[in-house]
């Protein structure tokens, strides 16, 4: 039970770094509500299962002081007894043994029916670890996608600054050689439509 209350406590822990690192996608927000939930309820069932053993433990004790009572009390019957009778001595030696038997059978069920939520919580343990795991896989690989996505942007942006300073100096030097062997007129137009671009 301890060591389910640790993994419950590194779940959680895991969980609310999972929640720091996920809020700008939904199916993944989502996915930690429901792994949330689950956790929750492997939280309350640990719980539960904390509070019937230490009522497990509690009525051992009864139960122990009730057969020590037994025996003592079945003792002394046989040694009355076997002042009269040794038939009667007899059948108090043989209900000693059935006596702890039957209390023995008592706490092994008591165990069972205790291990058998607990194997059921070990296996909420594990499928939570295993979303965890998912949940933490799948932000890797958005993370991955959006780091090539803006390397892919710079190298763009980084294209699209060169082609635009060649555009310039080719329009630059073309203007000049224009104006020295074009007409007045067409000097003028070219004039008016290097300002507009630069306007632009």
């Amino acid at each position: 039970v301890s060591a389910l209350k640790l993994d419950l406590e590194s779940l959680q822990r895991e969980l609310d770094s999972l929640s720091a690192n996920s809020a700008e996608n939904e199916v993944t927000r989502k996915s930690i509500t429901q792994f949330r939930d689950e956790l929750a309820q492997a939280t309350s069932e640990l719980q539960e299962l904390q509070r019937r053993a230490k009522g497990v433990s509690v009525a051992a004790g009864p139960q122990s002081s009730f057969a020590d009572a037994s025996t003592a009390s079945s003792g002394s019957f046989v040694r009355l007894a076997g002042e009269g009778s040794t038939a009667s001595s007899v059948r108090g030696a043989e209900m000693q043994p059935v006596a702890q038997r039957s209390m023995l059978s008592q706490q092994q069920q008591m165990m069972r029916d205790f291990d058998e939520p607990l194997a059921a919580l070990e296996g909420t343990v594990g499928n939570l670890q295993q979303v965890s795991s998912m949940i933490r896989g799948e932000i890797q690989h958005q993370n991955r996608l959006l780091d090539g996505t803006n390397e892919a942007v710079d190298r763009v942006s980084t294209r699209m600054s060169r082609a635009r300073t060649s555009c310039s100096c080719w329009w630059s030097s073309s203007l000049s050689l224009c104006t020295w062997c074009c007409p007045p007129e067409w000097q003028l137009l070219l004039l008016l439509l290097s300002f507009c671009a630069r306007l632009h």
